[in-house]
């Protein structure tokens, strides 16, 4: 054994002075390495089997459980929704106050739609044929709306 001591002697020191000196297997260390590579891989293919499992029951999951039907909307709540959001809009339109030169340019678009909104309540179009429309007039506001407010610059002199 080495005859280096350490500063404070513990009381077993005479006692494990006189054990003999342990000398290892030279093919110790490469026994406990090999141990450690198996006990890795066994972990890993615990963990590479877990994952295939949990894919496996996702897949089952995804093809096996139901799916919700689709709600159908019902025209006549979209065509109201389609409504309350164009006049919202053409209140927001008239509080910006476009001028007149600059507001005729961009309601061309608008017209086209209300002039084929009217045409279609004078045939007695049905909520189905009435809703897209009232959503491209509801369209075509909010981006006049958005291009006149992009426009409006304050100036301060």
């Amino acid at each position: 054994m080495s005859e280096y001591r350490f500063p404070f002697d513990p009381p077993a020191s005479p006692l494990l002075a006189g054990l003999p000196e342990f000398a290892p297997d030279p093919a110790l260390w490469t026994r406990i390495a090999d141990a450690r590579r198996r006990q890795l891989g066994r972990r890993r293919f615990a963990r590479a089997g877990g994952s295939l499992a949990a894919a496996v029951l996702f897949a089952a999951a995804i093809v096996i459980l139901p799916r919700p039907a689709p709600v159908a909307s019902d025209p006549a709540t979209e065509l109201s929704a389609w409504l309350q959001q164009s006049q919202a809009l053409e209140q927001e339109w008239s509080r910006l106050e476009p001028s007149p030169e600059a507001a005729r340019g961009l309601r061309s678009p608008l017209r086209r739609i209300d002039a084929a909104l009217q045409a279609a309540y004078d045939r007695g179009a049905s909520d189905e044929e009435l809703a897209p429309l009232w959503e491209a007039r509801s369209k075509a506001l909010r981006a006049m709306i958005d291009n006149r407010q992009d426009a409006v610059v304050t100036l301060r002199i």
